[in-house]
């Protein structure tokens, strides 16, 4: 359930004000208002308030990450500086566009996905990692794929430090270790 609250609760309260004033204003103004009229405004204005609660409710709600069972967040990256390219999978090289993703390290990999769409942009099982290097202000890692194949990703996140020191504690003593 929806519950209002905060900042929307005074959003929500300052909209209320305005749309009385409106009415208020708008009954001055036209003395010869009819009854049928006054249904009529009542009526839209009922429909554009449930239009924007709707509109407002579908683009302020976030939508989580779908994890595994036993799947444990470790770091995330969903700044405006959080995005991912994409090198080359196996032989095909592709040309380089930045993709903006909100960015998850799990206990089970690294995951992209487009901001507040929940789709998946990326996924690097840890078991599949060939390496990984700090690049510019990103990591570059080189993993294998579902066909064995050698492919490369950058990824850039808010905090490289930080991701680069989680990358180092969960490949230390691993047989993959950078």
């Amino acid at each position: 359930m929806f519950v209002l609250k905060g900042p929307l609760l005074h959003g929500f309260i300052y909209m209320l004000v305005i749309i009385v004033l409106s009415i208020l204003m708008m009954f001055s103004l036209f003395s010869s208002v009819t009854f049928v009229d006054i249904i009529l405004v009542v009526i839209g204005l009922g429909i554009g308030l449930f239009a924007a609660y709707v509109m407002f409710h579908q683009f302020s709600q976030e939508r989580a990450i779908q994890f595994f069972p036993g799947e444990n967040l470790i770091l995330e990256s969903r700044g405006p500086r959080s995005y991912v390219v994409i090198q080359y999978l196996g032989n095909v090289a592709f040309k380089e566009e930045y993709v903006k993703a909100d960015i998850y390290l799990t206990n089970l990999g690294t995951m992209a996905e487009i901001p507040g769409t929940a789709k998946p942009v990326l996924f690097i099982p840890h078991d599949t990692v060939i390496e990984y290097q700090p690049h510019d202000s990103g990591i570059i890692m080189h993993y294998l794929d579902h066909n064995n194949q050698l492919c490369e990703a950058r990824i850039y996140v808010e905090d490289r430090n930080a991701w680069m020191n989680a990358l180092f504690s969960m490949y230390a003593g691993s047989p993959r270790k950078i």
